[in-house]
Order: structure tokens, then C-alpha cells, then sequence
């Protein structure tokens, strides 16, 4: 099997599992739409555009990453397949209380174990680093930054909806756990 064709299951299998969350972990309950304040929407279309500007991007000879192909390949993969590890981690971390859309559950808690000891959305920080992934695999940096800064923009609109309805509903709580943990980076930001 190609690096292309390996690359293109990796990105059906992301895809997919993406739409899969977007269905099937969906809130039902009528306080989350207006908790999340479309922010869902604004980031599946800030990803789509990223793709289409990167897409256009990627052939612009002044970004060439002058990576070799195998060297191309091998890093995009890894940081894909790292990506959607971290991601899923995650999920599986917050099981019944992850949803795909902004929502606190009557039983809601905060939950600091596992990978949320280090992190407040360490499943977004695996969308980032699979993005990153798909980026390297146009080697192009030009083409990266498209693709990134459209993504990057949409996640912070949404993480600080997040963050407001979780200090909402969950009080002190959360705030002494955004003292003691990052958003996205380890140790950074």
C-alpha cells in the first residue's frame, strides 16, 4: 500500500469518526443549543475552509518544505495517527459526558483524571496535532498555515464557550482546575 493510499484511509477514518461524534454524541437535551452558540458550525466550516486553502496553497513554490517524500509521509502519518490517539483518549476519558456539542448534563462533574490532570481539552489539542499532520503531508508550510490558522481561530472561539458554560455550571471547581492545568499545551499554553 502507498503512502498515498495509507494517507487517504487515515483521513477517511479521521473524517468519518468526526461525522460519527457529530451524530451519534450530540446533546439532546434543549439547553445545549443554546449553550453552544453554533460553535460546532463555526468550526466545521473554519475546517472546511482550512482544507479548500490548503488545497490551493499546497503548489506554491515559495512554501516547499523541501521534506522528502518518505520523510513527508512519515510525519504526517505519525502526527495524524498521534492526533487521533490523543483524541480519542480523551473522549474515552470523559465517556457519558463527552458530546459533540457545547452541553453540562444534570449529573455533570469535572472530570481530572487521565489525560484532563495536564490538559482542559486535550481532544482538541489531538484535532490540532492531527491537522498539523494532514498539513505536513501537502509539505508546504505555506499550505500548513491555510489550513491551521482557520482551524486554530475556531477552536479558541469555541473553547472559550466552553470554558464559559463550564465556570458557569460548575463554579470554583473550574476555576481552581484552569489554575492548575494548561488549555492545549503541556506546560505551555
Amino acid at each position: 500500500m502507498t503512502f498515498s493510499n495509507v494517507l487517504t484511509c487515515a483521513i477517511f477514518f479521521f473524517i468519518a469518526s468526526e461525522m460519527a461524534l457529530a451524530f451519534f454524541k450530540r446533546s439532546r437535551i434543549q439547553t445545549a443549543k443554546s449553550a453552544d452558540r453554533a460553535s460546532q458550525l463555526v468550526l466545521w466550516i473554519s475546517i472546511a475552509a482550512g482544507v479548500y486553502l490548503a488545497g490551493l496553497c499546497r503548489r506554491i513554490p515559495t512554501g516547499d518544505l523541501n521534506l522528502s517524500t518518505s520523510t513527508a509521509a512519515d510525519l504526517a502519518l505519525a502526527l495524524l495517527f498521534a492526533g487521533l490517539a490523543v483524541r480519542w483518549t480523551a473522549i474515552l476519558t470523559l465517556g457519558r459526558f463527552f458530546t459533540s456539542n457545547i452541553s453540562i448534563q444534570s449529573t455533570h462533574r469535572l472530570v481530572d483524571s487521565g489525560i484532563y490532570k495536564y490538559l482542559r481539552h486535550p481532544s482538541y489539542s489531538g484535532l490540532l496535532l492531527a491537522f498539523v499532520g494532514i498539513g505536513f503531508a501537502h509539505d508546504n508550510w505555506i499550505s500548513l498555515a491555510a489550513l491551521m490558522l482557520p482551524v486554530i481561530a475556531a477552536l479558541l472561539y469555541r473553547i472559550a464557550k466552553e470554558e464559559q458554560v463550564l465556570r458557569t455550571a460548575l463554579g470554583g471547581a473550574y476555576d481552581d482546575y484552569c489554575q492548575r492545568t494548561k488549555r492545549l499545551v503541556p506546560f505551555v499554553y
